[in-house]
């Protein structure tokens, strides 16, 4: 019986992967081309079609010319300094908040929570503006923060209501004997909060992951807040450098998109199992 059900088992799992692999090859097809014309020639990339193979390779060349003629180095290092500082802001912030929120009572709290959460529903484009006009009277009235390296991840660490709900969920979900525990040897806020910051790692996997890729993808705050000083754009609105005023890099816009996408790649390789347990809820106990 046993036999039998291995073998149903093994035919359904190959029926399986003979429907969904093609499906997948065919929605992994996009990003497949863009690596594969980095590697083209301009000539090639419009006469080769649909193939992936190139016929006459480029090696490096458009790596280097992306890297450099286009100052794709330069972006890249704002971009990752941006999103650095981006998620640095939004843990400290949000694991505070959520903290706070979920293990202590005090008048409000509940609103406090409701008005958190219907921020999550509000539109990007919405807050744009008031952000803007009240950042450029801070730089007007009380210091100079437009066109600095600083703004950039000011602004996108700044948001993020989500970050702060999933942090009081997380914080909810530890048995309270834990913080009494804590209580009763004297620990005081920062000791306990330290105490229990190692318990929500999977939470702060998942929003370092999300605010990094959300920050590095990001292309008209950092285009917005950095319109008078081009060095300071990130990669994405580096992009607009291979578009000239009557022609297209097509080729070196594909290597720096390849550029752009491997940091996210490794970073989810790195925290791909904290990632995972974030998104299930999973808190170690």
């Amino acid at each position: 019986m046993s036999k039998l059900w291995t073998k149903t088992k093994l035919r359904n799992n190959i029926i399986l992967w003979l429907i969904l692999l093609p499906i997948g090859l065919l929605w992994m097809y996009p990003l497949f081309w863009v690596v594969s014309a980095a590697f083209k020639d301009s000539r090639e990339l419009f006469t080769s079609g649909a193939q992936l193979i190139p016929q006459d390779p480029q090696g490096l060349s458009n790596f280097k010319r992306a890297w450099t003629v286009a100052k794709f180095g330069q972006y890249f290092g704002n971009s990752v300094f941006y999103g650095i500082a981006a998620v640095l802001l939004a843990v400290f912030r949000s694991v505070l908040a959520g903290y706070v929120l979920a293990r202590f009572k005090f008048p409000g709290r509940n609103l406090i929570i409701a008005v958190v959460a219907s921020t999550v529903f509000i539109p990007l484009e919405i807050s744009m503006i008031p952000e803007f006009r009240m950042l450029n009277w801070v730089d007007k009235n009380l210091f100079h923060i437009l066109n600095t390296r600083w703004v950039v991840p000011l602004v996108q660490g700044a948001g993020g209501s989500l970050w702060v709900l999933l942090y009081i969920g997380a914080f909810r979900a530890i048995p309270n004997e834990l913080f009494e525990a804590a209580e009763i040897d004297g620990a005081n806020f920062w000791q306990r909060f330290r105490l229990m910051l190692p318990l929500v790692s999977s939470i702060s996997a998942t929003v370092i992951i999300f605010q990094f890729i959300h920050s590095w993808e990001s292309l008209l705050k950092p285009l917005i807040y950095t319109l008078g000083a081009p060095k300071l754009r990130n990669l994405q609105a580096g992009l607009i450098a291979f578009q000239g005023e009557n022609a297209t890099d097509w080729v070196g816009m594909a290597a720096a998109i390849v550029i752009s996408i491997l940091p996210i790649f490794f970073l989810f390789l790195f925290l791909q199992k904290f990632f995972i347990r974030g998104l299930s809820g999973a808190v170690k106990s």
